[in-house]
């Protein structure tokens, strides 16, 4: 049986449909912008997924301290079985405020859709993009990547500060 590989949806591997109007424009949205599309969609399906496991087990976990210690009385074995609960509820606490699972997975998100709105607004020749002047082709290109590279930019930026704050609160 072959493995089928995990792609992320919504943003296809190869775009046969679109003609592109330069070699440079489909060098650029082939090689640059859809891979990064598809490296912050998969991140972010991957911390919103670390995200809600951990904390749906957290939440189970914490909901069966209150069973685990009225059952104390019958069998006092529950005692350690509610102090392992309760290291477990803070060490899943501990990994979700280090690993920033919501905050990453809502930024690479962000930033999944801001590219998506970016290529969609220059292929559709919408907003700054808006021109049929073929000499203006190459201007429009040039502020396609700046845009692209902006937000992708803008990201990175908002990646290094969180770590940056978080080396210094050690």
């Amino acid at each position: 049986m072959k493995k089928k590989s995990k792609k992320p949806t919504g943003v296809p591997e190869k775009e046969p449909q679109y003609s592109y109007r330069s070699s440079k424009e489909k060098c650029y949205i082939e090689d640059r912008l859809l891979p990064q599309l598809r490296y912050y969609s998969a991140t972010s399906r991957r911390f919103q997924t670390e995200y809600y496991v951990l904390s749906i087990i957290n939440i189970a976990v914490l909901a069966l301290i209150p069973v685990f210690t009225m059952l104390i009385d019958i069998l006092p074995i529950f005692r350690y079985v509610v102090t392992g609960a309760s290291a477990i509820i803070s060490i899943l606490s501990s990994i979700l405020l280090v690993r920033q699972s919501k905050d990453n997975w809502l930024d690479y998100r962000i930033t999944a859709e801001n590219l998506k709105v970016e290529l969609a607004k220059y292929r559709a020749k919408a907003g700054e993009y808006c021109s049929e002047n073929p000499c203006e082709t190459d201007l429009k290109l040039s502020l396609f990547v700046e845009n692209c590279e902006q937000i992708m930019r803008a990201e990175h930026t908002g990646w290094h500060s969180r770590m940056q704050e978080e080396s210094d609160q050690k």
